[in-house]
Formats: C-alpha cells, structure tokens, sequence
C-alpha cells in the first residue's frame, strides 16, 4: 500500500486547537528556546500551551509522544516537567512511558546542553502495550535540534503494536517523523510547521523517500 503524506504550513498550536481529539498518534518535539525569540518566562509559558493543544487533539485512546531535550538557561529548564505537568494533573492522563535517548555516550559531557533526551509518551485510556528499553541512542539527526531517528522509530514501533497507522508531527520541522514514518510504511503522515522553509525541505525529503521506495518495491518485483 502507497503511503500518503500532507506537510501543512500554519501554526501547530492553533492547528491542533481545531482538530481537538482527531488524531490516533503524535509524535514530536516542541521547538527549543534558541530557535524562538522568547525570553524564559515566555518559553515556559508556550511550552504548556504547546504541549496541552497537542495533547488535546490526540484520540482518547490515542498516543501523544514528545521527544524533548532540556534547556540550559541559568539552570536547566525541565521540559519533561511542564509537558508532564499539563498531561498528567491539567488533563487527567496518564505516562505510558518515559524513557531516555542517549545523544552522547555514557560518561562523557557537554557545557551547552544535556546529552540526553527525553522520549514522553501519554495517554488517557491507550494501553501500555509491551516493555521496551529505557534508554537507547537517539540516531542519526537531520539538524543541530532535530529528534534522533532511532527515537523516533523506537516510537513509530510501539504505534504499530497498538495497530496505528497514522502518525501526525505538528512541529514537522525538517521531517524526520514523517521520513521514518514513510520508511516504516505507515498508510498516512501529516507533518505542520510556521515556516514555509521547513515545509518546503520536508515536502521534498518525504517525496524522495516515497520515490526511493517505489524503486526498490519494483526493482524487488522484477527479481
């Protein structure tokens, strides 16, 4: 079966605002401080409203994943806390799991950020589905921001045991949820972003990747 896709330019918060409990499955990361004009407090306070308008427009057996890493800013601004904040006592849901991506090694450091990531997944009333590990490397990135793709595929795996095959980024970025989604064959990705930058980059990675797929589907048939 072809996979379809849709990369949408509008703003994700008001986006998800308008589609309130339609989607089986999101997987995403909020953008990081540095790539906005926002002080701290203001940061903070567009993390909750980000986090609650996606998981707002998730089903209610659906499956609103985050994959954040934190923020040094004189401190570290915890980004697993306000989006746990918001799922958990704001909406009343519960954490499937919480798990770790490994953006560095194991003992080694970094002055400007954490070497980890946070991969959050909620829920109101999905089930758990089975175990997996904890912590895993993050993978290969597009960008310095970018989410890993083995974090994101770890994700798009657990999706397929809770048979989802639709999968919705609202802060695409450069794409790469909807590129592993389409490498992993799910039937339908939609990716938004603000920037028709970034659109116009994922519209044309993902249309590489559909067309990578149909030659090696046929190059398979003619074998």
């Amino acid at each position: 079966m072809t996979s379809l896709y849709r990369v949408i330019e509008a703003d994700s918060v008001q986006w998800c605002r308008s589609h309130k409990g339609e989607f089986p499955a999101i997987v995403t990361g909020l953008p990081d401080m540095s790539e906005t004009s926002m002080n701290e407090d203001e940061y903070i306070l567009f993390l909750r409203e980000a986090s609650n308008s996606v998981l707002q427009s998730i089903t209610p057996d659906g499956y609103a994943i985050f994959i954040q890493t934190d923020r040094k800013h004189k401190g570290v601004i915890d980004k697993s806390y306000y989006i746990s904040d918001e799922a958990i006592r704001i909406l009343n849901m519960k954490m499937v799991f919480h798990k770790i991506a490994l953006i560095r090694d194991v003992d080694m450091n970094d002055l400007f950020k954490p070497t980890y990531s946070h991969i959050l997944c909620y829920t109101r009333s999905g089930k758990p589905g089975v175990s997996t590990p904890d912590v895993l490397h993050r993978g290969k990135t597009l960008y310095e921001n970018g989410a890993g793709d083995l974090a994101v595929k770890r994700c798009l795996a657990f999706l397929r045991t809770q048979h989802i095959d639709t999968v919705v980024d609202p802060y695409v970025g450069r794409g790469t949820t909807l590129i592993c989604a389409l490498q992993m064959g799910f039937t339908s990705c939609i990716g938004v972003d603000i920037d028709p930058l970034q659109c116009m980059k994922t519209k044309r990675r993902c249309g590489l990747v559909r067309l990578w797929r149909r030659l090696t589907c046929g190059l398979a048939f003619l074998r």
